[in-house]
């Protein structure tokens, strides 16, 4: 009666002689490894777990093959390092999802790692396609990250946002899918959650790709014994939440406060609508017939100057106008209403977003959003509906100064006249009175003194009044 192969290598006492004899038919792969990393032998069922040959294997070290990397070879040195005699503190598992291999290793007294493979059980194996599923289902991303700050498993909703499989995600440094400075942030909420403390946070951050994201996090750590061996990130995306916010605040902000100039307030909302759209340039035009006058932009980057000008036929505007309402697509170059444009031409702008401005009920210009970058989804229904809001603000913005400045101009003449002599049309009695007093206050008069020269003219009578 043959011995299972666990039983022939007993754990304890192995002789590399065995494995000729009753490892022919094991479903198991054996490696005996030295605590120099260097495969001396193999067994069983090898070349169908690992896909490599004997050849390729003897001789080798653990690191020049892909499916012994990383935390395979992190449990291996761990093994090494703990030595003393027999026992459990001297056995590692490790769980290779991403290959479907339970491997499990053993500190001998012949002085090599007994390493054993073996694949993953079907019911092991159906236990954790219902918690991949379950993840993937999940509104929320989340991600496995290892001792190493390496990913090891993320869910549909995490591969989605950074747009990798999650194959290509498996063993690649978190510190790849975002920016220097955001990981340096991230760097001490990490040592904390690796020291066993569950860690909670929001926090503005900036992905490789140069995209700024708020973000919701909980760092859960994962216990193998007393050890941490990783955790789980829980990622909630609320960019869109906060960028949302503060475009609210600005478009309340734009018809409502008085201590800042309309200058101030449209920049405010346009950048705040750059950000909550996803675009790089924004615009506030004024159209004049069939001239289109860049007033106020906005950019990330390159950008169009205020005072620019542009044939309105040459904008995407003129669409818009034609339109009479928010007109938008997320790829110009594969849109029949695009196509030939020569906006798209000059400046291959992908996606674009906007609508017309009224002012007194006449068209007075347009607020437009634009990126040479296509966007992923179409504009939703919310994001059109706030860019009428914004386009609103904006309409209300221009009003309340075009009314403001009218006030102004009627205010100085108004001045002018009740400084002025209506029968000469020469400055009278009020003028000369702020006059004086200007020139009394003046740094010339402080300084050196002024001389006032009052001349009485009896009898004069102005050009026009001869002959009445």
């Amino acid at each position: 009666m043959h011995k299972t192969a666990d039983e022939a290598l007993g754990w304890a006492m192995p002789e590399k002689e065995w494995f000729k004899k009753v490892m022919q038919d094991s479903e198991d792969a054996y490696l005996f490894v030295s605590r120099g990393h260097v495969i001396e032998d193999v067994a069983g069922s090898f070349s169908a777990l690992l896909k490599l040959s004997r050849q390729e294997l003897v001789g080798a070290s653990l690191a020049d093959f892909d499916v012994l990397r990383s935390d395979f070879l992190e449990r291996y040195r761990r093994v090494v390092e703990r030595g003393g005699g027999p026992g459990s503190e001297r056995d590692g598992i490790y769980l290779d999802r991403l290959n479907h291999l339970r491997w499990k290793y053993h500190d001998t007294d012949r002085g090599y790692i007994v390493a054993k493979a073996s694949r993953i059980n079907t019911d092991l194996e159906a236990e954790e396609a219902i918690v991949d599923q379950l993840a993937d289902a999940l509104p929320m991303m989340v991600a496995y990250v290892d001792k190493h700050w390496r990913f090891v498993f993320n869910n549909k909703a995490y591969e989605e946002f950074v747009g990798l499989s999650r194959r290509e995600l498996y063993q690649k440094p978190v510190s790849s899918v975002v920016s220097a400075e955001s990981f340096r942030k991230l760097v001490p909420r990490f040592m904390k959650a690796l020291n066993g403390e569950r860690v909670d946070y929001e926090d503005q951050l900036t992905l490789a790709d140069g995209r700024l994201i708020y973000i919701r996090v909980s760092y859960i750590p994962d216990y193998i014994g007393d050890e941490v061996v990783g955790f789980y990130a829980v990622i909630d995306d609320v960019s869109e939440y906060n960028a949302l916010i503060n475009l609210l605040k600005d478009i309340h902000a734009g018809v409502n406060r008085t201590d800042i100039s309309p200058r101030e307030m449209i920049n405010h909302l346009l950048s705040d609508s750059l950000e909550y759209l996803s675009q790089d340039i924004a615009i506030v035009s004024r159209v004049e017939g069939e001239q289109y006058t860049v007033i106020w932009s906005e950019s990330r980057g390159d950008g169009v100057a205020p005072g620019a000008t542009f044939p309105l036929g040459d904008t995407y505007c003129r669409l818009t106008l034609d339109e009479d309402d928010v007109f938008h697509t997320v790829r110009a170059g594969r849109d029949a209403r695009f196509t030939g444009h020569p906006c798209y031409e000059r400046f291959g702008l992908e996606t674009y977003i906007g609508a017309p401005v009224r002012v007194n009920g006449a068209v007075w210009g347009t607020v437009n959003f634009s990126s040479a970058r296509s966007r992923s989804k179409p504009f939703t229904d919310m994001e059109v509906e706030l860019v009428r809001l914004v386009v609103s603000a904006v309409a209300r913005i221009i009003s309340h100064a075009e009314y403001l400045e009218k006030i102004q101009r009627e205010r100085d003449e108004m001045t002018a006249r009740a400084r002025q002599d209506q029968l000469t049309g020469l400055p009278n009695r009020a003028y000369l009175d702020d006059y004086v007093g200007a020139l009394i206050n003046s740094p010339d008069a402080r300084n050196g003194g002024i001389c006032l020269a009052v001349i009485d003219i009896d009898h004069f009578n102005p050009p026009h009044s001869r002959g009445l």
